[in-house]
């Protein structure tokens, strides 16, 4: 059983120190459907969607066979690879809030919660490596 809590659904049976040795926490409520191909085509002009599905379909697939991330990407998959993918009513789900759990300078645990309603961008460092690497 799930409840909501901050907007994050938590596992009531979940152990809180599980909770903390993951990443990040997003909620998994699909209360906000988004129609993907309405959504890029709403976003057209924004160079970030060009190859939108591609990037999308290589993320996804990526996630599954755990692969490691390489800088922008999870590798090179092929069409048939892509073709096992199939996002169910053609639907993403906006999720408004995510909690990043993260170890403070003084060695403790503590978690942040962002919300993008009140915080629309947010920076990390980047993965990348090497002297034209962006840092973000």
């Amino acid at each position: 059983m799930q409840s909501e809590t901050q907007g994050v659904s938590i596992e009531e049976n979940m152990d809180p120190s599980q909770y903390l040795e993951k990443q990040y926490h997003m909620s998994n409520s699909q209360n906000d459907p988004v129609n993907l191909y309405s959504y890029i085509h709403k976003n057209q002009a924004d160079p970030a969607f060009k190859p939108f599905i591609p990037k999308l379909k290589d993320h996804i697939l990526g996630r599954l066979l755990e692969q490691d991330y390489k800088g922008d990407m999870y590798g090179k998959f092929t069409n048939a690879e892509w073709n096992t993918v199939h996002i169910a009513s053609e639907q993403i789900y906006c999720c408004k809030t995510v909690q990043i759990n993260y170890t403070t300078y003084d060695i403790r645990h503590n978690r942040d919660t962002i919300n993008i309603q009140l915080y629309l961008d947010i920076m990390v460092n980047s993965l990348e490596t090497g002297p034209n690497a962006q840092p973000y």
